[in-house]
């Protein structure tokens, strides 16, 4: 990441502004090779910021407050000769970004912008269509005039809807066939590369590419787009009946990523159908050694039904459960939007009536002699006052709304506290139902093993090579050994659920203490102090003798 050695200052920024706004607004500065390449520095980045941000006094206070990147939702570094991709890891809710025209060769350090919807990327340099894996938001890529050679690099892009790839170096028609994948893809341009010159370009396009709206800024017509598939026919049959079963094994393997994720927010994806049954038995290799004596297997199928009985019990159990968590926490973000829904409707009212005796104090002023100061100052003096009482009014709700918010979180962090406490002490009930089905299997396999013993104790010795002990004292150790296996697993699995509920439960109001009492109370304080700030900083620049 390129970060400058020392603090930058207020001047440095401001200083940066204007030749940014000169590059970015001038073309011809755009010139290859004529002037030193750029990097993403520190200085670049909020000149960037504050001139395409807030104008005149509202851009002034930005500057002197400053503006977190992670609050920006555009970006424009065009026409800068930047040569790297860097140092933008802090826009995390960056939705546009705009790189064109620099000399960009390679795409990277990309990954933390996954709120990205709009990417522009063309008049550059760059090669392969790569590192976009994280951008899962992004609907509009524009690789426009690179020197790109194949499609690919876009599997992870499902939201894809607009692609510019024009002015490249294509040059296999076939290669476009990567792009049946995008379903949602409306608009393609391929205008200016080699496979254009094809003469089945377009209805090749036109034919496999059949969610297509636009090709190269022209509409398909419904014509082409027929006879281009009579022309192509069987291959495109053959191809949408294989991509149907792929999207059909898809939407299985979806749903039941889907489903494992609900059942692991719910704690209970150790204990769905036999995963328990089967997690006891991988880690006991000593009990495994006795599936192959007579009338173990049976003993075994009994131990699997009483476990799946005690794991279905826990499954639906903490399903219910989980079911109860989501309700309360869905209620308390309710209760949070609903306040602060109407402590903003609150402050607008309050900004409003401000903003009316503005006005009318700015109209008594302009109807008043210059030379009447004493009415002048009184009604300046009065402007001043109300606006301290609108900060004194706006800090009062604030504060009331603060409290009224960290009493509701208090409340939901008890009854969460709570309610994963009934969950782990049930599920305590529900495992230890599990132990007594474990120790039950293994008193009956020691009844099963005891012919085996009795044989084991008459063999002779060339007749105990052949047989699965060497003697009774090995195979009481194994059996003694199973048994421990096999309560460790079901403590682990314990452990695990009480482990990941209360971690869940810590994280969950930490972040309601952090975002919703702490972040926010800051956020409106800053809001607040900013917008009155800014009504002061107007009424003092006044001039007493213009007015």
């Amino acid at each position: 990441m390129n970060v400058e050695p020392r603090p930058i200052s207020a001047k440095t920024v401001e200083q940066s502004i204007p030749n940014f706004e000169i590059f970015q607004g001038t073309r011809i500065q755009r010139l290859w090779g004529t002037t030193e390449p750029t990097v993403i520095t520190d200085t670049l980045l909020r000149a960037a910021v504050y001139a395409q941000g807030p104008k005149e006094e509202a851009g002034r206070i930005a500057r002197v407050e400053g503006i977190e990147f992670s609050s920006v939702g555009e970006l424009g570094l065009n026409f800068q000769n930047i040569f790297k991709i860097s140092n933008l890891d802090a826009f995390t809710n960056l939705t546009r970004l705009q790189l064109d025209n620099n000399i960009i060769e390679k795409i990277e350090n990309l990954d933390a912008l996954t709120n990205l919807t709009w990417l522009d990327l063309s008049f550059n340099r760059i090669e392969k269509i790569e590192n976009l894996e994280n951008l899962h938001n992004l609907e509009d890529i524009s690789l426009f005039n690179n020197q790109i050679k194949v499609i690919e690099g876009l599997d992870n892009l499902k939201k894809l809807k607009y692609l510019s790839l024009g002015r490249n170096l294509l040059d296999d028609l076939e290669n476009t066939v990567y792009l049946r994948k995008f379903r949602g893809l409306r608009s393609l341009t391929l205008e200016e590369n080699p496979l254009t010159s094809d003469a089945n370009y377009r209805p090749y396009i036109f034919a496999f590419l059949a969610q297509l709206e636009y090709l190269d800024y022209q509409r398909i017509g419904e014509e082409a787009r027929h006879a281009a598939y009579m022309q192509y026919q069987i291959t495109v049959d053959q191809m949408n009946e294989k991509m149907k079963e792929e999207e059909e094994y898809e939407e299985i393997c979806a749903y039941r990523a889907e489903q494992a994720q609900y059942h692991a927010n719910a704690f209970v994806d150790d204990v769905e159908g036999d995963n328990l049954y089967d997690l006891i038995m991988r880690s006991d290799p000593d009990g495994m050694k006795f599936l192959s004596l007579p009338l173990v297997g049976e003993v075994v199928e009994q131990f699997r039904d009483k476990l799946a009985d005690s794991s279905r019990m826990l499954f639906h159990f903490g399903l219910e459960e989980y079911a109860k968590r989501q309700q309360e926490e869905d209620c308390l973000r309710e209760a949070i939007r609903e306040v602060k829904v109407a402590d903003r409707e609150a402050g607008m009212k309050l900004i409003r009536e401000f903003m009316d005796y503005k006005q009318n104090a700015l109209q008594r002023l302009e109807a008043v002699p210059e030379t009447q100061t004493t009415i002048i100052e009184e009604i300046f003096a009065a402007y001043r006052e109300k606006i301290h009482e609108l900060w004194d009014q706006l800090m009062a709700n604030e504060m009331v709304i603060s409290e009224q918010i960290e009493e509701v979180c208090t409340d939901f962090g008890r009854n969460i506290h709570e309610m994963v406490a009934f969950f782990l002490e049930n599920t305590q009930n529900y495992l230890s139902k599990c132990r007594e089905a474990a120790n039950n299997f293994h008193d009956r396999l020691v009844e099963a093993t005891l012919p085996y013993a009795e044989r084991l104790g008459k063999a002779d010795p060339q007749e105990a090579e052949q047989l699965l002990f060497p003697d009774r004292e090995t195979m009481a150790n194994c059996l003694a050994q199973s048994k421990e296996n096999q309560a460790i697993r079901i403590e682990m699995c314990e452990e695990r659920i009480q482990k990941r509920a209360r971690a869940w439960c810590e994280q969950l109001i930490e972040s309601l203490n952090r975002e919703e009492i702490i972040q926010r109370h800051l956020n409106r304080v800053t809001e607040i102090n900013l917008f009155v700030d800014g009504q002061r900083t107007e009424l003092d620049s006044f001039d007493l003798g213009a007015i």
